[in-house]
């Protein structure tokens, strides 16, 4: 009932896709925080699309080259790019713009 309701509104406005892979791609960091810290994870950056991680990598810029490299056009507008290390940072990564900046305690 409400995936209709959504899948609507960001059919209207594209600007609302962002918005939503932002808020979703905070809620599927804190999941991966945990799981990763528990396997043993530490200064390394991912890429979450859609609630999956794409692509790792030691560095930011690495992880950023490869996504330009291999995201399908269509989801070129958004990814998620988070490092793990003390305290996780997120960045959501838009395609062309600035990076919107979001910190996860």
């Amino acid at each position: 009932m409400y995936w209709e309701e959504i899948g609507e509104l960001i059919d209207k406005n594209s600007n609302l896709l962002i918005l939503y892979h932002s808020e979703m791609g905070k809620i599927h960091a804190r999941t991966y925080r945990k799981r990763l810290r528990e396997i043993g994870f530490s200064n390394v950056w991912f890429a979450i699309l859609e609630g999956i991680v794409v692509v790792s990598g030691s560095t930011r810029d690495g992880v950023e080259q490869i996504l330009q490299e291999i995201l399908p056009a269509e989801k070129k507008r958004v990814c998620l790019c988070l490092s793990l290390k003390r305290k996780m940072k997120i960045f959501m990564y838009v395609v062309f713009s600035l990076p919107i900046v979001a910190r996860v305690v």
